[in-house]
């Protein structure tokens, strides 16, 4: 639990932060953004490379020596865990690569 009060902060981000999480600790994380914040925006890069490990589970190689577990979130997946209806959800093209989010 973060040690704020509830409705602390306009807005909470987590960028670049989920997709290392399973969904207990993901769900839990926005549950949490969500009560210190009057807003909660959350991005989840989609891994396009790697091993799946589990279903939805990834390795992707970072740098030469290390591996990073990356956890696949689309918006369903993302709409799931969402503690509360979701104000937008969607998906951002980079590039090659996309992204998905929840604003809550």
């Amino acid at each position: 639990m973060l040690p704020f009060r509830d409705d602390a902060f306009d807005v909470a981000y987590l960028i670049a932060v989920i997709h290392h999480m399973p969904p207990p600790a993901t769900a839990r994380a926005l549950a949490e953004a969500k009560r210190v914040a009057r807003r909660a925006v959350a991005t989840a890069w989609q891994p396009d490379r790697g091993r799946e490990v589990a279903p939805g589970v990834y390795e992707v190689p970072w740098g030469t020596r290390t591996m990073r577990l990356y956890y696949r979130y689309g918006v369903h997946e993302m709409l799931q865990l969402a503690p509360t209806k979701p104000l937008s959800i969607g998906t951002m093209r980079r590039g090659k690569q996309l992204n998905h989010y929840v604003v809550l």
